[in-house]
């Protein structure tokens, strides 16, 4: 399935947020891995500002460990002020702190 292209249509639909969570949860390979990963950074701001779209990036945050969620990490510390300041964004600086690993949860701060 292609559904690269339409990554943010998909996921901020509550029928396509779950699709993409239960694609995550089949990738079984680093490759695979890094490629959904990069598909999910290409339209993170979209996703994690929306009310379905904010539960894929939690899920990511959930189920990746270091150094695969990492740049996730990174894209969240980038854009800290506008995620923060949005009712569904911010939801996802918690499970930052929950979930990173120790250098994560600084460079979160």
């Amino acid at each position: 399935m292609k559904v690269s292209g339409y990554i943010d249509v998909i996921g901020i639909n509550q029928f396509g947020t779950r699709v993409i969570q239960k694609m995550n949860e089949g990738l079984c390979t680093a490759k695979l891995k890094e490629e959904f990963i990069r598909m999910i950074l290409s339209k993170l701001n979209i996703l994690i500002n929306d009310f379905n779209g904010t539960h894929i990036v939690i899920k990511l945050i959930k189920m990746l460990s270091y150094p695969l969620n990492d740049e996730i990490y990174n894209a969240i510390n980038e854009n800290i002020i506008e995620i923060s300041n949005n009712k569904f964004g911010s939801q996802t600086i918690p499970k930052c702190f929950e979930f990173g690993n120790d250098n994560q949860r600084v460079n979160n701060n």
